[in-house]
Protein backbone atom coordinates (compact mmCIF):
# COMPACT_ATOMS: atom_id res chain seq x y z
CA UNK A 1 0.00 0.00 0.00
CA UNK A 2 1.32 3.69 -0.52
CA UNK A 3 3.56 5.03 2.70
CA UNK A 4 1.97 6.38 5.62
CA UNK A 5 0.77 10.17 5.02
CA UNK A 6 1.63 12.42 7.23
CA UNK A 7 0.16 15.96 7.57
CA UNK A 8 2.31 18.79 6.40
CA UNK A 9 2.31 22.07 7.13
CA UNK A 10 -1.78 22.26 5.87
CA UNK A 11 -0.54 19.25 3.27
CA UNK A 12 -0.21 15.71 2.88
CA UNK A 13 3.43 13.97 1.76
CA UNK A 14 4.20 10.66 1.91
CA UNK A 15 7.18 9.90 4.32
CA UNK A 16 8.44 7.42 1.55
CA UNK A 17 10.17 10.55 0.39
CA UNK A 18 12.56 13.08 1.62
CA UNK A 19 10.57 15.67 1.97
CA UNK A 20 9.18 18.66 5.14
CA UNK A 21 7.31 17.55 7.25
CA UNK A 22 4.88 19.17 10.29
CA UNK A 23 4.45 17.09 13.41
CA UNK A 24 2.01 18.62 15.79
CA UNK A 25 2.87 16.96 19.63
CA UNK A 26 2.40 18.49 22.83
CA UNK A 27 5.58 18.08 23.83
CA UNK A 28 6.97 20.04 21.12
CA UNK A 29 4.16 22.82 22.21
CA UNK A 30 2.78 23.39 18.18
CA UNK A 31 4.25 22.80 15.39
CA UNK A 32 7.79 21.44 14.74
CA UNK A 33 9.15 21.11 12.25
CA UNK A 34 11.48 17.97 11.01
CA UNK A 35 13.26 16.46 8.50
CA UNK A 36 12.10 12.78 7.37
CA UNK A 37 14.00 10.39 5.18
CA UNK A 38 13.63 6.79 3.84
CA UNK A 39 15.00 5.66 1.29
CA UNK A 40 13.03 2.27 0.76
CA UNK A 41 11.94 2.52 -2.69
CA UNK A 42 7.95 1.40 -3.64
CA UNK A 43 7.38 -1.91 -4.56
CA UNK A 44 6.77 -2.47 -7.97
CA UNK A 45 2.90 -3.94 -7.27
CA UNK A 46 1.99 -0.74 -5.67
CA UNK A 47 3.42 1.34 -8.67
CA UNK A 48 1.39 -0.29 -11.24
CA UNK A 49 -0.85 -2.94 -10.47
CA UNK A 50 -4.93 -2.31 -11.14
CA UNK A 51 -4.03 1.20 -10.85
CA UNK A 52 -3.28 0.98 -7.39
CA UNK A 53 -1.20 4.21 -7.37
CA UNK A 54 -3.94 6.43 -9.06
CA UNK A 55 -6.74 4.62 -5.87
CA UNK A 56 -3.91 6.11 -3.13
CA UNK A 57 -3.22 9.42 -5.10
CA UNK A 58 -7.26 10.29 -4.72
CA UNK A 59 -7.52 9.35 -1.02
CA UNK A 60 -4.16 11.98 -0.53
CA UNK A 61 -6.33 14.30 -2.15
CA UNK A 62 -9.68 13.44 -0.78
CA UNK A 63 -8.11 13.25 2.99
CA UNK A 64 -6.41 16.83 2.36
CA UNK A 65 -9.99 18.43 1.33
CA UNK A 66 -7.98 20.88 -1.25
CA UNK A 67 -4.88 20.72 -3.82
CA UNK A 68 -1.71 18.58 -2.81
CA UNK A 69 2.12 19.25 -3.75
CA UNK A 70 2.00 17.39 -7.27
CA UNK A 71 5.43 15.65 -7.37
CA UNK A 72 5.69 14.55 -3.52
CA UNK A 73 2.23 13.03 -3.45
CA UNK A 74 2.87 11.66 -7.12
CA UNK A 75 6.29 9.83 -5.62
CA UNK A 76 4.14 8.87 -2.25
CA UNK A 77 2.07 6.85 -4.65
CA UNK A 78 4.36 5.69 -7.43
CA UNK A 79 2.96 7.65 -9.94
CA UNK A 80 5.22 9.65 -12.49
CA UNK A 81 4.62 13.23 -11.93
CA UNK A 82 4.56 13.54 -15.60
CA UNK A 83 1.69 11.48 -15.94
CA UNK A 84 -0.12 13.09 -13.13
CA UNK A 85 0.40 16.36 -14.83
CA UNK A 86 -0.71 14.83 -18.25
CA UNK A 87 -3.68 13.51 -16.65
CA UNK A 88 -4.54 16.68 -14.97
CA UNK A 89 -4.19 18.66 -18.18
CA UNK A 90 -6.55 16.49 -20.19
CA UNK A 91 -9.26 16.16 -17.88
CA UNK A 92 -8.91 19.87 -16.44
CA UNK A 93 -7.58 19.79 -12.69
CA UNK A 94 -7.36 22.88 -11.24
CA UNK A 95 -3.95 23.85 -10.75
CA UNK A 96 -2.71 26.74 -9.78
CA UNK A 97 0.79 26.02 -9.57
CA UNK A 98 2.99 24.06 -11.73
CA UNK A 99 3.66 21.66 -8.66
CA UNK A 100 0.63 21.80 -7.22
CA UNK A 101 -2.86 19.90 -8.16
CA UNK A 102 -6.39 19.39 -7.28
CA UNK A 103 -8.75 16.50 -8.50
CA UNK A 104 -12.02 17.18 -9.95
CA UNK A 105 -14.56 18.47 -6.95
CA UNK A 106 -12.16 20.44 -5.61
CA UNK A 107 -13.76 23.50 -4.13
CA UNK A 108 -11.66 26.96 -4.97
CA UNK A 109 -11.72 29.47 -2.00
CA UNK A 110 -9.82 31.17 -0.09
CA UNK A 111 -8.63 28.32 1.95
CA UNK A 112 -7.70 26.02 -1.16
CA UNK A 113 -5.51 29.12 -2.65
CA UNK A 114 -3.68 29.43 0.89
CA UNK A 115 -3.27 25.80 0.66
CA UNK A 116 -1.64 25.89 -2.71
CA UNK A 117 0.48 28.67 -1.73
CA UNK A 118 1.70 27.06 1.28
CA UNK A 119 2.23 23.98 -0.83
CA UNK A 120 4.46 25.78 -3.54
CA UNK A 121 6.46 27.90 -1.17
CA UNK A 122 7.78 25.40 0.89
CA UNK A 123 11.34 24.37 0.01
CA UNK A 124 12.97 20.94 1.26
CA UNK A 125 16.28 22.93 2.88
CA UNK A 126 19.16 21.73 4.88
CA UNK A 127 17.70 23.75 7.47
CA UNK A 128 14.32 23.13 8.00
CA UNK A 129 13.25 26.72 9.08
CA UNK A 130 14.50 28.46 6.08
CA UNK A 131 12.11 26.58 3.98
CA UNK A 132 9.46 27.31 5.49
CA UNK A 133 6.16 29.36 3.99
CA UNK A 134 3.31 30.60 6.33
CA UNK A 135 0.04 32.59 5.55
CA UNK A 136 0.67 35.81 7.16
CA UNK A 137 -1.20 39.65 7.00
CA UNK A 138 -4.95 39.90 6.29
CA UNK A 139 -4.87 36.41 4.58
CA UNK A 140 -3.80 34.87 7.78
CA UNK A 141 -6.76 36.91 9.80
CA UNK A 142 -9.33 35.60 7.34
CA UNK A 143 -8.09 31.77 7.83
CA UNK A 144 -8.92 32.73 11.49
CA UNK A 145 -12.13 34.02 11.15
CA UNK A 146 -11.30 37.39 12.24
CA UNK A 147 -11.81 39.13 8.30
CA UNK A 148 -14.68 38.38 6.62
CA UNK A 149 -13.17 38.46 3.09
CA UNK A 150 -9.44 37.23 2.10
CA UNK A 151 -6.96 39.69 -0.17
CA UNK A 152 -7.11 38.10 -3.64
CA UNK A 153 -3.18 37.79 -3.60
CA UNK A 154 -2.11 35.31 -0.59
CA UNK A 155 0.28 37.21 1.41
CA UNK A 156 2.96 34.60 2.55
CA UNK A 157 5.75 35.09 5.13
CA UNK A 158 9.63 33.06 3.80
CA UNK A 159 13.15 33.44 4.53
CA UNK A 160 15.09 36.05 3.18
CA UNK A 161 17.26 33.66 1.78
CA UNK A 162 14.52 32.13 -0.30
CA UNK A 163 14.26 32.60 -4.33
CA UNK A 164 10.44 32.18 -5.61
CA UNK A 165 9.18 33.21 -8.67
CA UNK A 166 6.68 36.29 -8.93
CA UNK A 167 2.96 35.32 -9.30
CA UNK A 168 -0.31 37.20 -9.36
CA UNK A 169 -1.91 35.50 -6.40
CA UNK A 170 1.17 35.78 -4.43
CA UNK A 171 2.11 38.75 -2.32
CA UNK A 172 5.33 37.50 -0.45
CA UNK A 173 7.32 39.21 2.36
CA UNK A 174 10.60 37.68 3.34
CA UNK A 175 12.16 37.24 7.01
CA UNK A 176 15.24 36.09 8.70
CA UNK A 177 13.46 35.08 12.06
CA UNK A 178 10.92 32.53 10.97
CA UNK A 179 10.91 29.71 12.52
CA UNK A 180 8.55 25.91 13.45
CA UNK A 181 8.08 27.70 16.79
CA UNK A 182 6.06 30.63 15.04
CA UNK A 183 3.26 28.87 13.11
CA UNK A 184 0.63 27.09 13.45
CA UNK A 185 -1.94 24.54 11.56
CA UNK A 186 -5.04 26.04 11.21
CA UNK A 187 -7.71 24.00 9.39
CA UNK A 188 -4.36 22.28 7.75
CA UNK A 189 -3.21 25.47 6.31
CA UNK A 190 0.21 26.66 8.02
CA UNK A 191 -1.22 30.47 9.61
CA UNK A 192 1.19 32.82 11.48
CA UNK A 193 0.84 32.35 15.49
CA UNK A 194 -1.42 35.08 16.65
CA UNK A 195 1.45 36.98 18.59
CA UNK A 196 3.85 36.32 15.87
CA UNK A 197 1.49 37.69 13.59
CA UNK A 198 0.51 40.51 15.36
CA UNK A 199 4.49 41.54 15.51
CA UNK A 200 4.16 41.53 11.34
CA UNK A 201 0.91 43.63 11.23
CA UNK A 202 2.50 46.15 13.35
CA UNK A 203 5.11 47.04 10.51
CA UNK A 204 2.62 48.18 8.70
CA UNK A 205 -0.73 49.80 10.64
CA UNK A 206 -0.80 51.94 13.71
CA UNK A 207 -2.31 51.10 16.79
CA UNK A 208 -5.81 51.91 15.97
CA UNK A 209 -5.77 49.40 13.58
CA UNK A 210 -3.83 47.06 15.43
CA UNK A 211 -6.03 47.04 18.76
CA UNK A 212 -9.19 45.88 17.86
CA UNK A 213 -7.17 42.95 15.52
CA UNK A 214 -5.61 41.86 19.22
CA UNK A 215 -8.94 41.86 21.01
CA UNK A 216 -10.40 39.33 18.12
CA UNK A 217 -7.22 37.31 18.27
CA UNK A 218 -7.11 37.11 22.27
CA UNK A 219 -10.68 36.63 22.45
CA UNK A 220 -10.70 33.26 20.38
CA UNK A 221 -7.37 32.34 22.65
CA UNK A 222 -4.67 32.44 19.83
CA UNK A 223 -3.04 34.76 22.12
CA UNK A 224 -2.94 36.49 24.93
CA UNK A 225 -1.70 39.99 26.70
CA UNK A 226 0.66 37.90 28.71
CA UNK A 227 2.42 36.07 25.53
CA UNK A 228 2.63 39.23 23.67
CA UNK A 229 4.72 41.13 26.84
CA UNK A 230 7.19 38.01 26.24
CA UNK A 231 7.03 38.75 22.54
CA UNK A 232 7.98 42.55 23.31
CA UNK A 233 10.53 41.81 26.16
CA UNK A 234 12.20 39.50 24.02
CA UNK A 235 12.26 41.32 20.57
CA UNK A 236 13.98 44.78 21.14
CA UNK A 237 13.96 45.83 17.89
CA UNK A 238 11.40 45.19 15.32
CA UNK A 239 9.79 47.73 12.88
CA UNK A 240 6.10 48.83 14.75
CA UNK A 241 7.48 47.70 18.03
CA UNK A 242 6.17 51.44 19.55
CA UNK A 243 2.58 50.44 18.48
CA UNK A 244 2.67 46.69 19.70
CA UNK A 245 3.72 48.18 23.08
CA UNK A 246 0.64 50.58 23.14
CA UNK A 247 -1.77 47.99 22.46
CA UNK A 248 -0.64 45.76 25.10
CA UNK A 249 -0.27 48.57 28.00
CA UNK A 250 -4.23 49.37 26.96
CA UNK A 251 -5.35 45.91 27.44
CA UNK A 252 -2.90 45.60 30.15
CA UNK A 253 -4.96 48.47 31.97
CA UNK A 254 -8.53 47.30 29.93
CA UNK A 255 -8.57 43.60 32.05
CA UNK A 256 -10.41 41.03 30.66
CA UNK A 257 -12.15 42.41 27.17
CA UNK A 258 -14.29 39.74 24.69
CA UNK A 259 -15.05 42.53 21.79
CA UNK A 260 -13.64 45.58 20.03
CA UNK A 261 -16.87 47.40 20.20
CA UNK A 262 -16.91 46.71 24.35
CA UNK A 263 -13.17 48.04 24.52
CA UNK A 264 -13.59 50.90 22.59
CA UNK A 265 -16.65 51.65 25.06
CA UNK A 266 -14.49 51.85 27.74
CA UNK A 267 -11.78 53.79 26.21
CA UNK A 268 -14.81 56.26 25.16
CA UNK A 269 -16.26 56.45 28.47
CA UNK A 270 -12.84 57.11 30.05
CA UNK A 271 -11.93 59.80 27.69
CA UNK A 272 -15.81 61.09 28.76
CA UNK A 273 -14.51 61.14 32.36
CA UNK A 274 -16.49 57.88 33.36
CA UNK A 275 -14.08 56.01 34.55
CA UNK A 276 -14.76 51.88 35.14
CA UNK A 277 -14.04 48.64 36.80
CA UNK A 278 -10.94 47.03 35.30
CA UNK A 279 -12.56 43.86 33.54
CA UNK A 280 -15.57 42.66 33.31
CA UNK A 281 -17.67 42.51 36.18
CA UNK A 282 -18.65 39.53 37.80
CA UNK A 283 -22.36 39.83 39.28
CA UNK A 284 -24.57 37.13 41.31
CA UNK A 285 -28.36 36.56 40.14
CA UNK A 286 -30.66 36.29 41.71
CA UNK A 287 -31.33 32.30 41.44
CA UNK A 288 -27.44 32.01 42.79
CA UNK A 289 -25.77 31.70 39.24
CA UNK A 290 -22.84 34.15 38.43
CA UNK A 291 -22.63 36.79 35.15
CA UNK A 292 -20.22 38.54 34.27
CA UNK A 293 -21.19 42.18 32.87
CA UNK A 294 -18.71 43.88 29.96
CA UNK A 295 -18.63 46.97 31.56
CA UNK A 296 -19.44 48.44 35.06
CA UNK A 297 -18.37 49.71 38.54
CA UNK A 298 -19.60 46.60 41.43
CA UNK A 299 -19.21 48.92 44.18
CA UNK A 300 -22.31 50.91 43.08
CA UNK A 301 -23.84 47.80 41.32
CA UNK A 302 -23.78 49.51 37.75
CA UNK A 303 -23.13 47.82 34.87
CA UNK A 304 -23.14 47.74 31.24
CA UNK A 305 -23.54 45.20 28.12
CA UNK A 306 -22.25 45.67 25.05
CA UNK A 307 -23.62 44.52 21.73
CA UNK A 308 -21.48 43.60 19.65
CA UNK A 309 -22.95 43.28 16.41
CA UNK A 310 -21.10 40.83 14.58
CA UNK A 311 -21.60 38.33 17.49
CA UNK A 312 -25.34 38.64 16.90
CA UNK A 313 -25.87 36.50 13.43
CA UNK A 314 -26.93 32.90 13.76
CA UNK A 315 -30.07 31.26 15.80
CA UNK A 316 -27.86 30.11 18.41
CA UNK A 317 -26.08 33.73 19.02
CA UNK A 318 -29.52 35.09 19.46
CA UNK A 319 -31.05 32.61 21.88
CA UNK A 320 -27.68 33.06 24.19
CA UNK A 321 -28.47 36.88 23.72
CA UNK A 322 -31.90 36.05 24.68
CA UNK A 323 -30.69 33.94 27.95
CA UNK A 324 -28.05 36.47 29.09
CA UNK A 325 -30.67 39.27 28.81
CA UNK A 326 -33.33 37.18 31.05
CA UNK A 327 -30.20 36.83 33.72
CA UNK A 328 -29.54 40.91 33.92
CA UNK A 329 -33.55 41.07 34.33
CA UNK A 330 -32.73 38.78 37.15
CA UNK A 331 -29.86 40.53 39.02
CA UNK A 332 -30.10 40.99 42.76
CA UNK A 333 -29.24 43.61 45.05
CA UNK A 334 -30.94 46.76 43.12
CA UNK A 335 -28.09 46.20 39.95
CA UNK A 336 -28.90 48.65 37.46
CA UNK A 337 -27.77 48.21 33.87
CA UNK A 338 -27.62 49.59 30.69
CA UNK A 339 -27.06 48.02 26.96
CA UNK A 340 -25.22 49.98 24.38
CA UNK A 341 -25.95 49.10 20.81
CA UNK A 342 -23.92 49.71 17.65
CA UNK A 343 -26.57 52.85 16.68
CA UNK A 344 -25.85 54.58 20.36
CA UNK A 345 -22.02 54.61 20.19
CA UNK A 346 -21.84 55.73 16.90
CA UNK A 347 -25.46 57.85 16.06
CA UNK A 348 -25.98 58.63 19.39
CA UNK A 349 -23.19 58.48 21.47
CA UNK A 350 -23.87 62.29 23.67
CA UNK A 351 -27.29 60.79 24.89
CA UNK A 352 -25.98 57.42 26.00
CA UNK A 353 -23.37 59.27 27.83
CA UNK A 354 -25.75 61.30 29.26
CA UNK A 355 -27.66 58.80 30.25
CA UNK A 356 -24.43 56.57 31.88
CA UNK A 357 -23.65 60.04 34.09
CA UNK A 358 -27.27 60.19 35.45
CA UNK A 359 -27.15 56.30 36.52
CA UNK A 360 -23.71 56.68 38.13
CA UNK A 361 -24.64 59.60 40.06
CA UNK A 362 -27.78 57.76 41.55
CA UNK A 363 -26.01 54.60 42.47
CA UNK A 364 -23.73 56.21 43.78
CA UNK A 365 -25.54 58.16 46.14
CA UNK A 366 -28.06 55.07 46.59
CA UNK A 367 -24.94 52.79 47.39
CA UNK A 368 -21.57 55.10 48.32
CA UNK A 369 -23.51 57.99 49.36
CA UNK A 370 -21.46 60.53 47.23
CA UNK A 371 -22.37 62.37 44.30
CA UNK A 372 -19.53 60.12 41.91
CA UNK A 373 -17.44 57.09 42.73
CA UNK A 374 -14.16 57.77 44.09
CA UNK A 375 -10.80 56.24 42.39
CA UNK A 376 -10.27 53.68 45.44
CA UNK A 377 -13.92 52.78 45.06
CA UNK A 378 -13.10 51.02 41.66
CA UNK A 379 -11.99 47.42 41.34
CA UNK A 380 -8.30 46.89 40.00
Amino acid sequence: MCPRRVECGGHQRGAGLHSSVWIIGPAARGVVHSLITNRRPLAPWVRDAHGMGWRQFFEVAAEAHGPVALGATAAACGLPPARVRRRARDEGWWQPFPDVVAPPGTIVDDRAWMLAAVLHATARTPDPDRGLAVVRGWSALARYGIRSVAPTRVQLLIHADRRLADHPRLELQRTRTLSAADVQIHDRVAVLRGAVLLRHLAGSVDADVLLPVAVDLIQRRLTSVAELQGLLDRHHRFQGRGALVDVVATLSRAGRTDSPAELEARERLAAEGVALDRGQVPVPTATGGRLHLDLGIAAIRFGIEVEGFRWHHSPGQLDADAERANAVVGLADGWQVLRLTWNLMHRAWPQFVAQVRTVVAAQSRRHLGLDWPRPEDLRD
